[in-house]
């Protein structure tokens, strides 16, 4: 099964509606396309425009058509659509190559293919047909799918009250009020687990992807301990953000999954969460923890994060998997802006 898409930017003129714009103030939407754009956001594919037109007159005519609010940070003016896709990539750090574009002109899509290959393209008459591509039809949905454009909208709040809030920003971090809870996976977090697998690609230590099986498994056998992060703060609720999944033994805990969503990628999230699992070892009696990382080209964080916290790679397997040692710790200190929530021991 191809890497999910998870950004599709739609183009404007004869791609999401008939007729130019400039041309004719009577342009309709194209057949069925609002129930794609409907059914993609449900999907939690997040939505954006790239289109050469006036943007108040597109603006206007998005808002009029009841469509503006699923499209994020729209890029509507003369520039080039390379230069605008790249650019929605960019502020909602999504790869390109889970990135789609779709345009009616073949020119269009070539430009971008040749200058942007990982970007998937598709033509205008493609779009009844998308939701029916497996790169748009994501194996397992959770609420954070469903919700995943306003959480987004919250974050873009979040940024632009940071940047005219006039606060230091460690006032303004705890201005927003910002509350993690830590506590034990359940059953009915496994749609979410195996969707964090799936889609987390920096801050996943392993990348690998494990059966629904296998993690279930985890669940009710007392010899792991899987954690789950959940994040909110004053804009938004960014729900179960998270993982991690310990193998127990005597005296160390072999950590097999660390992972959280790049969106809480600046706010010192991970660390804090690492520093907890330790202390959460040391209370079940171990004394070291042994993380596993496997290196791709994009988790060069995760070895950053582990080195950081003092974890040093002393074990090599074949397949290229590093054990990071280090020992337990006798407590974990969040930031003071972070109201953190401890969901305890079972």
């Amino acid at each position: 099964m191809p890497d999910v898409v998870k950004c599709l930017i739609w183009d404007l003129d004869h791609t999401l509606w008939s007729g130019t714009l400039l041309e004719s103030d009577a342009c309709r939407l194209r057949r069925g396309v609002r129930g794609v754009v409907e059914e993609l956001d449900r999907r939690g594919v997040l939505q954006s425009v790239a289109s050469r037109n006036d943007p108040d007159q597109a603006q206007q005519l998005l808002q009029q058509k009841g469509l503006a609010h699923y499209f994020l940070h729209p890029h509507i003016g003369w520039e080039s659509k390379v230069r605008s896709v790249r650019t929605i990539a960019e502020q909602l750090d999504v790869a390109l190559d889970a990135v789609g574009f779709i345009d009616d002109e073949a020119f269009e899509r070539e430009q971008v293919s040749h200058i942007l290959p990982a970007v998937r393209t598709y033509p205008a008459d493609a779009c009844h047909v998308l939701p029916t591509l497996p790169e748009f039809s994501p194996a397992v949905l959770s609420p954070e799918s469903r919700s995943r454009r306003a959480t987004y909208q919250g974050m873009e709040q979040r940024e632009r009250a940071g940047e005219t809030s006039g606060m230091s920003q460690s006032a303004f971090l705890a201005w927003c009020n910002t509350e993690l809870t830590l506590r034990y996976a359940v059953s009915g977090d496994l749609a979410r687990v195996l969707e964090l697998l799936q889609r987390t690609h920096q801050l996943n230590s392993t990348g690998v992807v494990w059966e629904p099986d296998a993690i279930e498994g985890w669940l009710t056998d007392h010899r792991w301990r899987v954690f789950i992060a959940e994040l909110r703060d004053r804009f938004t609720d960014y729900g179960r953000i998270g993982v991690a999944a310990c193998r127990r033994h005597k005296d160390r805990w072999e950590l097999a999954v660390f992972l959280l969503s790049c969106r809480v990628l600046s706010r010192g999230i991970a660390g804090f969460f690492l520093a907890w699992v330790r202390r959460r070892a040391a209370l079940d009696g171990a004394t070291t923890l042994a993380a596993r990382y496997r290196a791709n080209p994009r988790n060069h964080l995760i070895e950053q994060l582990f080195r950081l916290a003092g974890l040093e790679p002393r074990e090599h397997e074949s397949d290229g998997t590093v054990r990071f040692v280090g020992p337990t710790l006798p407590q974990a200190r969040g930031p003071r802006w972070l109201t953190v929530h401890d969901g305890g021991i079972p």
